[in-house]
C-alpha cells in the first residue's frame, strides 16, 4: 500500500513537471504501472463506445408524434424520413383564409381520422386550438390555430400540422402537409390552392388590408354627398363601367382598371365617398392604411385574387411624396410598379385621397394607367352650402326657415362641409341642453355657434380671455423676476 502511494505521488510529480511517464492502475487488488499514452488510448476508446451507445439509445427513443405518424402510415419508424413534406408560413390574412378553406375541405371532401395538439413540453396531447374568424359583420367561423390532423383523401393518407410562429408580432403561422410520396402531396396541394382561391373568405367583403378586420358599413347614401353638379355622378359611372363591362374591355385589349385621386381640403366628403362606395358597389373593398405602405405589393396581389376590387390608399401624400423630397424612393417605385407594371390589374379600381395634391409625386398623378383622373373637391359654394345645411337639419326637429339657412350659408363662405355639419350638431346640442325631452333646433342655437366655429377656422383659442391690464402686470412681474 505504501509503494502504491509512492508511485501515485511520483506520477503526480512527473505530470506536474510535464514528464508523464507512467501511471498506476489497480486491478483485482493489485497495482500496475504502464505508459500514460496507453492509458489515454484506452480511455478514449471507452468514451467512443459510450458515445455509440448513447446514439443508439437516442435512435430508439421516438416522440409520441413520430410513433403515431409511423403507425398511421403503417411504416417502420426508421422510414419516417422518406415521407414527403410541404411547409409554408402565412401572414395573418392568408393564414385565416387557408385554414377557413382547409376546414371546409376536410369537412366536405376528406375523412378525419384524428385531431390533436401536441404540447410543447413532453409531447403531451391536448385538444386542438380553434380561433374565431370574422367573415362578415356579425358572422364568425371557427378555424384551427394549433393542431395536428390525421386524415384520408382520395384513398391516400395525409398528416397536417399548423402552429403559430414563435416571437412573431404579425400573427404568422406555419402550415405543413405530409404524404407518402411526392405525387400524392402535389395532387393535394393543387386541390387546396384552387380551393383557397375560389372560396376566399374575404371575397366581396370590405376590410382592413393589414389586420383583415371587417369594416363597418355606414348608413350613408349617395344623396348625403353634396359635390359640384355632375362630379359624383361621373365618378360613379367611371367605376361602374369597369366592373360591369370588364369582359368586353378585355376582349378588345383595353384596360379593365382605373385609378382616381380625390384631392381637396379635409372635410368635403372624400372619406364619405369611400364609405358610400364600400356599401353601394358590389366589389371587394380593401383599405391600405398609410402606415402600412410597405405591404402594398402583397395587398395588390390580394386585390387581384379578390377582383373585382376597390383598393383604397388613404392620404397618399404621406407615402407617395415627390421623389425630390423623400427618402422612400424604393417604396414609391414599388407602388408605381404595382399600379402599372408587368402584372395586369384586371377589374381593379384604385382610389387615393390626399389633402395636399402638390406633395404627390408627379409620376403618379400625371400618368394615365396609374391614376387616370384627379377629382379636386372644392369647398362648397353658396348653393352647395344651402343644400348641405338643409340636408343636415332635415334629420332633426327644427324651426329653421329658408331665410335662416341662407343667412348661415352666406356667413360660412370659404368653409368646408365639415364646419356646416358641426354647426348643426353644436346647435342641436344647445337645444338638448335647453329641453332634453323635446329638443327643437332654432336659429338662435346655430347663430350662437357661428363665432366659435370661425375661431376654430382661424385657429384662435375658444374660452376665457385674460384681460389686457392683467397681461401687462404679468409681463412686468416676469421682467422683475428675470432681473433678479
Amino acid at each position: 500500500m505504501v509503494v502504491a502511494k509512492y508511485l501515485y505521488a511520483r506520477c503526480a510529480r512527473d505530470v506536474a513537471l510535464s514528464r508523464p511517464t507512467v501511471i498506476v492502475s489497480e486491478k483485482n487488488g493489485r497495482y500496475y504501472m504502464r505508459n500514460i499514452q496507453e492509458a489515454i488510448k484506452d480511455t478514449l476508446q471507452q468514451v467512443h463506445e459510450h458515445a455509440r451507445e448513447l446514439i443508439a439509445l437516442g435512435q430508439k427513443k421516438h416522440t409520441r408524434k413520430s410513433i403515431e405518424l409511423a403507425a398511421f402510415y403503417g411504416i417502420p419508424l426508421e422510414s419516417l424520413s422518406t415521407l414527403r413534406s410541404f411547409k409554408d408560413t402565412f401572414n395573418r390574412i392568408e393564414f385565416r383564409n387557408t385554414m377557413f378553406c382547409v376546414e371546409m375541405f376536410l369537412v366536405e371532401g376528406a375523412k378525419i381520422i384524428e385531431e390533436a395538439c401536441y404540447s410543447e413540453y413532453g409531447g403531451g396531447r391536448i385538444p386542438p386550438v380553434r380561433v374565431a374568424v370574422e367573415r362578415a359583420e356579425g358572422v364568425r367561423s371557427r378555424i384551427l390555430s394549433e393542431a395536428a390532423v390525421f386524415f384520408e383523401w382520395d384513398g391516400e393518407k395525409y398528416f397536417m400540422e399548423v402552429a403559430s410562429v414563435r416571437y412573431s408580432s404579425e400573427g404568422d403561422h406555419e402550415f405543413s402537409l405530409t404524404a407518402r410520396d411526392q405525387r400524392s402531396l402535389d395532387k393535394l396541394l393543387d386541390i387546396l390552392k384552387d380551393h383557397r382561391r375560389k372560396n376566399h373568405y374575404l371575397k366581396g367583403k370590405k376590410f382592413n388590408g393589414v389586420s383583415g378586420a371587417i369594416l363597418p358599413l355606414s348608413g350613408h347614401v349617395w344623396s348625403d354627398l353634396v359635390w359640384p353638379d355632375g362630379m359624383k355622378e361621373r365618378l360613379h359611372n367611371e367605376i361602374e363601367v369597369v366592373f360591369k363591362n370588364a369582359a368586353l374591355l378585355n376582349q378588345y385589349g383595353l384596360n379593365s382598371k382605373k385609378g382616381f385621386i380625390l384631392a381637396g381640403e379635409p372635410g368635403n366628403g372624400k372619406t364619405l365617398l369611400l364609405k358610400i362606395l364600400a356599401k353601394e358597389i358590389n366589389a371587394t373593398c380593401i383599405l391600405i392604411p398609410f402606415d402600412e405602405f410597405k405591404l402594398t405589393p402583397y395587398l395588390f396581389s390580394l386585390a387581384r385574387d379578390l377582383a373585382p376590387t376597390i383598393l383604397i390608399l388613404e392620404d397618399i401624400d404621406l407615402f407617395g411624396t415627390d421623389r425630390d423630397d423623400t427618402s422612400q424612393n424604393v417604396e414609391l417605385g414599388k407602388l408605381m410598379n404595382q399600379l402599372d407594371g408587368m402584372v395586369e390589374n384586371r377589374e381593379i379600381v384604385v382610389i387615393a385621397t390626399t389633402n395636399r395634391l402638390e406633395k404627390v409625386e408627379k409620376a403618379l398623378q400625371n400618368r394615365p394607367g396609374r391614376f387616370d383622373r384627379v377629382y379636386e373637391i372644392p369647398n362648397p359654394d353658396f348653393q352647395m352650402r344651402i343644400k348641405l345645411i338643409s340636408h343636415f337639419i332635415s334629420k332633426i326637429p327644427n324651426e329653421i326657415s329658408r331665410e335662416h339657412i341662407e343667412i348661415l350659408a352666406e356667413g360660412f363662405s370659404g368653409y368646408s362641409a365639415a364646419y356646416l355639419k358641426e354647426l348643426v350638431n353644436s346647435g342641436f346640442a344647445l337645444a338638448i341642453l335647453r329641453d332634453s325631452r323635446t329638443p327643437i333646433l332654432r336659429f338662435k342655437d346655430m347663430e350662437s355657434m357661428v363665432d366659435i366655429l370661425k375661431h376654430k377656422k382661424d385657429r384662435a383659442p375658444v374660452g376665457f380671455v385674460v384681460p389686457e391690464p392683467v397681461k401687462e402686470m404679468c409681463s412686468i412681474q416676469n421682467k422683475k423676476e428675470e432681473t433678479l
